[in-house]
């Protein structure tokens, strides 16, 4: 019997590393990061919050979902909807909006979005 530890399967690896925004485990909880980033809570207090109800996960999880996200050129428009339903939301809640621009390309996206 080996001692030596079974190293992960270089496809399954691949797999994984090639995956979208869409197939991340945070995707379902877009709307509540984008809530929680429009308040100018950090990337820390943003990946403890779900981790304190049962989704476990890191600041650096989180961070980098989110880049991936609002760069994914598939997902522009559910990008757009997820921010301004996410603003909305702390409007009726009576919430102070703070970190609008929760991506350097946003007002891109927009204009883009116009012009279509």
């Amino acid at each position: 019997m080996s001692n030596e530890k079974q190293l992960p399967d270089p496809d399954q690896l691949f797999s994984e590393a090639a995956c979208d925004a869409e197939s991340s485990m945070l995707f379902p909880y877009r709307k509540t990061i984008a809530v929680l980033r429009m308040k100018d809570i950090s990337w820390r207090g943003v990946s403890k919050w779900p981790s304190e109800r049962g989704v476990k996960t890191s600041h650096t999880s989180v961070r980098n979902f989110w880049e991936v996200y609002s760069r994914d050129e598939t997902l522009k428009d559910d990008f757009i909807d997820t921010n301004n339903e996410a603003r909305d939301s702390l409007f009726e809640h009576g919430s102070k909006v703070v970190g609008v621009n929760l991506a350097e390309n946003y007002n891109e996206l927009i204009d883009e979005r116009e012009e279509d």
